[in-house]
């Protein structure tokens, strides 16, 4: 209900042919309205919120490849962590790969998002490709007479 009265707002205030095309579509609305305070504050609110959310990541990403070291699902090397737990080694890799996507962003500013975004559908589509698939080999395994009752 939100996200659709927030894009009926946004599209009754702003054309829908130009929405997206050079900008947050929030912030072009106030801009549009002539709330240009407003549209610095919500990029601020936005910069403000993908910092954290980035900030989140590497250090969400750098636990989760520390516990699959330790569970022997990924390299030894991230075991690794500082005399305050903090899993370095992980954490480190994680800022050399938003250093490769800054770069990427400075080579081919107008592909890189699509890039990524692509790469990140792929790899979603693959994991849920995955566990049908590892799904499918476990239902094979178990058969037929391992089988709950449907309720």
């Amino acid at each position: 209900m939100f996200y659709v009265g927030t894009l009926f707002v946004i599209m009754s205030i702003y054309p829908w042919n130009q929405v997206g095309t050079s900008g947050s579509p929030f912030v072009l609305t106030f801009q549009h309205l002539g709330m240009a305070a407003a549209a610095s504050i919500l990029n601020f609110v936005v910069l403000t919120a993908s910092l954290s959310a980035t900030n989140s990541d590497v250090f969400g990403v750098g636990r989760m490849l520390h516990g699959m070291a330790q569970q022997g699902h990924a390299p030894k090397i991230f075991m690794k962590v500082s005399s305050r737990g903090i899993p370095w080694v992980t954490v480190v890799v994680m800022m050399f790969a938003m250093l490769i996507a800054v770069y990427l962003n400075y080579l081919m500013p107008e592909k890189v998002f699509l890039v990524i975004a692509s790469l990140a559908t792929f790899a979603t589509v693959w994991v849920w490709i995955m566990i049908l698939l590892s799904q499918i080999a476990f239902r094979r395994k178990i058969g037929k007479q391992a089988r709950l009752p449907a309720s």
